[in-house]
């Protein structure tokens, strides 16, 4: 596929978004998508489980039909129809693969006609041409796994190994929970289908830039923007969330590093719920993330909490 339908169609099915009650974001303004982008896509959608898989190309048929439709095709009977490779020439001809099916959303099962809802014509026809024939933004939705995060600072593949870790908490403590786990990450890993697959992770709580999203994750994301001068106010938010998600599943924690916020909510939440020492669990967070570092004021938040149950 060359790199103007690329964008074009990229540019389709960010605009499709809303349906799912998703926003899209614009990404840095580019005369072209990059390929890296759309391989990157495709990279993620392939470990989706099969139902999911069925499901976006779905979506892309319904992206393929609006562009007939805004072009001014009335009745869009075949989706694959402009971008068949028996409509292309020379040097533009496409092998069949599973690639150009996730591109083109060619699965045989989704070839009918789409009929869409009110709401649908109503995005289409908010949407001009003009703009989608010219707008260069490359849109990147924030659901199902399209958007892609910035990438993280040089020195975090010397900090981070890039994956989850379990939060072995009841070592020290006659405490317990939830026979569900918490775990914590950085932002790279938590965007890794296959781990949260692995470690059976229902929900995750966001402390910074989102990770991809995946709509197999049951109980959903959360995403709280948490620094020095709002720990107190969020915490309440944060200890909410984990307190719900852990009665149904294991959680994952995270902030961009893995090494910053992420830690200091989770130890404030585990002094909290299970009296553990704020030197055992400083002692255990560094055998987990040993590039952990609390600042003076990270310290005494946590503290307080522990000051507080023996007090009590």
């Amino acid at each position: 596929m060359d790199q103007g339908m690329i964008s074009k169609h990229i540019r389709i099915t960010a605009y499709k978004t809303p349906i799912l009650k998703e926003l899209i974001t614009i990404s840095k303004r580019s005369s072209r998508p990059k390929i890296e982008h759309v391989n990157q896509l495709y990279n993620v959608w392939k470990h989706f489980p099969g139902d999911e898989q069925v499901s976006y190309n779905h979506i892309l048929n319904m992206s393929i039909n609006l562009s007939e439709y805004l072009s001014g095709s009335s009745t869009p009977t075949n989706p694959n129809k402009k971008f068949s490779p028996k409509h292309r020439t020379g040097s533009n001809k496409i092998v069949k693969n599973s690639r150009q099916s996730f591109l083109l959303g060619s699965r045989q099962t989704h070839k009918q006609s789409i009929r869409f809802s009110p709401e649908t014509k109503n995005i289409a026809l908010n949407v001009s041409k003009k703009k989608i024939e010219d707008d260069e933004n490359l849109l990147r939705p924030s659901y199902l796994a399209q958007q892609l995060p910035s990438s993280p600072d040089k020195s975090h593949k010397n900090e981070c190994n890039c994956k989850i870790a379990d939060i072995p908490y009841h070592l020290y403590t006659n405490y317990i929970i939830s026979f569900n786990k918490i775990f914590i990450s950085c932002r790279i890993a938590a965007g890794d289908f296959t781990s949260l697959i692995k470690y059976n992770i229902y929900a995750i709580l966001t402390l910074g830039e989102d990770p991809n999203h995946f709509p197999s994750l049951k109980g959903g994301y959360s995403k709280l923007n948490i620094d020095n001068n709002t720990c107190g106010k969020n915490f309440v938010l944060a200890s909410r969330f984990l307190n719900t998600q852990l009665g149904k599943g294991n959680v994952l924690v995270h902030d961009d590093s893995g090494n910053g916020m992420s830690c200091v909510i989770v130890m404030a939440y585990l002094v909290k719920e299970t009296k553990i020492s704020y030197l055992s669990l400083l002692e255990l967070m560094k055998n987990i993330r040993p590039y952990f570092k609390p600042d003076a004021f990270q310290e005494k938040f946590i503290r307080s909490y522990e000051q507080s149950y023996r007090r009590s």
